[in-house]
């Protein structure tokens, strides 16, 4: 991602200054960057529509620029595998049944790298630089996921900003897909 964004001044992305390893997994110790995450600013009543912008705009270049062999997760098996946790099995079955068709019409829908786009990964510094915080590495999903995650988590924008604000996501997806 950082290749992708260098020449943008407005943007910005955290660098790995260590590893751990717990058991299995490699923990990366970032760099901190100054300000504010949009989940604290949307908290705090000090988000801007802007912002939402910029990031739609930082979160199409990504799309449209980062390739590779990316893993896709079975939908259905990580919801079954999410509700076994709490439901009986018979009950999951029917949930997952139920859920089949909506799943199926997902497929057609382009896939992208997953930028786990939710609010808390987007830092916004006192000057308008946008911060790429957290990436799920490796993965890819239907693009519109990370429209709903950046976008439905809150209840800050309006279904108009909302929509105007994929719009843009996707327009800058489309012109740098080209």
């Amino acid at each position: 991602i950082s290749e992708i964004i260098k020449d943008r001044e407005d943007y910005t992305t955290i660098n790995p200054i260590g590893i751990m390893q717990e058991k299995d997994t490699n923990i990366y110790v970032m760099e901190r960057l100054t300000g504010k995450t949009l989940e604290e600013k949307i908290r705090e009543g000090r988000a801007s529509v802007e912002e939402f912008y910029k990031i739609a705009e930082a979160l199409g270049i990504i799309h449209a620029k980062l390739s590779g062999e990316f893993i896709e997760r079975d939908t259905i098996e990580s919801i079954r595998k999410r509700l076994n946790s709490f439901f009986e099995e018979e009950f999951v079955n029917t949930i997952i049944e139920n859920l089949k068709p909506a799943v199926t019409s997902l497929e057609s829908i382009v896939r992208v790298y997953n930028n786990d786009a939710h609010p808390g990964n987007w830092q916004v510094d006192d000057y308008g630089i946008i911060g790429i915080l957290d990436t799920e590495s490796g993965r890819k999903i239907p693009i519109t996921i990370d429209d709903t995650n950046l976008l439905d988590q809150h209840t800050f924008l309006t279904p108009e900003q909302k929509f105007s604000i994929m719009r843009k996501h996707w327009e800058i997806y489309n012109k740098g897909a080209d």
